[in-house]
């Protein structure tokens, strides 16, 4: 299915697509992880339960040697009940559906929750029961959301940032938190990231290759990538990781971010 739109400022032509397999909901549903359903184990096994699916499998679902962990502007779960609800919100381009996944980074623990929401929903009620029976910190957890449109005539990937919070608390306005998860030890992480005007061409690099200059990248692990940007909507973003070989393993994606430009606390939900 094909849907075209355009920003509330008029930009880029919206494409979203496709043929839904058989565990895979219509539009504006879940999109299940195929592996995940078939590992599937434990007292939470992952499945579909209404509009998401969640639980555990057997084993870690793909290797990747880089990809982005977590991209957040404020994550809290503390003090909440089995039978509570975290409100998970974000923003997307108009007509946009968006594929949300929070999952686990704790050590033999592989959970992850799975849900599409259509264009117009900007915010997810999530039950935690599963969450909270699975035992996890905060910070053994990322999250994720992104959707797709077309930029100079492709078809490309957006990260949409999330706020995840008890539904009943606010959380104060927060910079975005990016985290990228490493399958093999690395030399060092560079970051380009450049704002894009109202006709979707780059303007003056925000960062231009720059090094994290952590010294340590351990595999398996998690990489803070610190960012801050204003004055624009979207953000063309580059996270390159280099192995002790020098070898490279890049990653570009875009950002979009309408709080960015001076809207935090109502639009984010208070962060």
């Amino acid at each position: 299915m094909i849907f075209s739109g355009k920003y509330s400022s008029g930009w880029f032509l919206l494409v979203m697509a496709s043929a839904l397999g058989a565990n895979e909901a219509s539009a504006g549903q879940v999109l299940c992880n195929e592996t995940a359903l078939k590992l599937a184990t434990g007292s939470h096994p992952y499945r579909q339960i209404g509009e998401r699916c969640e639980g555990k499998f057997g084993q870690e679902v793909g290797g990747r040697p880089l990809f982005v962990f977590s991209l957040t502007r404020g994550f809290s779960y503390e003090e909440v009940g089995i039978t509570d609800t975290l409100l998970v919100e974000w923003h997307a381009p108009s007509g946009a559906d968006s594929r949300i996944r929070v999952e686990a980074n704790a050590p033999h623990v592989n959970y992850q929750m799975d849900t599409t929401q259509p264009g117009a929903q900007t915010e997810f009620e999530w039950p935690a029961g599963i969450l909270v029976s699975s035992r996890m910190s905060r910070q053994d957890l990322g999250a994720t959301a992104s959707t797709e449109i077309t930029i100079a005539g492709r078809a490309q990937t957006i990260l949409l940032p999330l706020t995840i919070r008890p539904a009943h608390t606010r959380l104060s306005c927060a910079s975005t938190n990016l985290q990228l998860w490493t399958g093999i030890k690395l030399s060092e992480v560079t970051v380009t990231l450049v704002p894009l005007d109202e006709e979707g061409s780059r303007r003056e690099p925000i960062l231009a290759d720059d090094s994290l200059r952590y010294g340590y990248y351990p595999a398996e692990q998690l990489i803070e990538v610190p960012l801050s940007y204003s004055g624009s909507s979207v953000y063309y973003i580059k996270l390159t990781g280099y192995d002790v070989a020098g070898v490279a393993y890049p990653l570009e994606s875009w950002i979009y971010d309408p709080s960015t430009s001076g809207k935090c606390g109502d639009e984010q939900g208070g962060g």
